[in-house]
C-alpha cells in the first residue's frame, strides 16, 4: 500500500489510528507510508496519532491511496476512529455531537 494523506485541523480533538507510532500535534501536517512513494515492506503496521488543541476538529484529505487487491481489504486498509470513546460512534453537526454505539 502506498498513501500520502493531508491533514488540515479545523475547529474538536480527534486522534486517526492506523505498530508503528507516530505522534502528530501541528495545526497542518502530511502524512505518508514508510517509504513513500515506493510500497512499504510486508507486514507492516503504522499508527498516526492526531491531537489538537480543545475546540478544533481534524480534517483528513486523502491526496493519493494506493491498496492491494484483496477480498475486502483483508491485506491493506486504513482505519481512522476516535480513541477518546473507542467503543462508540461520533456523529457531529455543528457544535453538538451525537454518540451511538458502534
Amino acid at each position: 500500500m502506498r498513501c500520502l494523506l493531508l491533514y488540515h485541523t479545523l475547529c474538536f480533538s480527534l486522534m486517526k489510528a492506523l505498530a508503528h507510532t507516530v505522534e502528530l500535534n501541528n495545526m497542518f501536517g502530511q502524512i505518508q507510508s514508510p517509504g513513500y512513494p515506493d510500497s512499504y515492506p510486508s507486514d507492516s503496521k503504522v499508527t498516526w496519532n492526531i491531537t489538537v488543541p480543545e475546540g478544533f476538529r481534524i480534517k483528513l484529505y486523502f491526496m493519493h491511496f494506493n491498496l492491494e487487491s484483496s477480498y475486502l481489504c483483508e491485506y491493506d486498509y486504513v482505519k481512522v476512529r476516535l480513541l477518546t470513546f473507542p467503543n462508540w460512534a461520533r456523529i457531529s453537526t455543528g457544535e453538538s455531537v451525537r454518540l451511538r454505539e458502534a
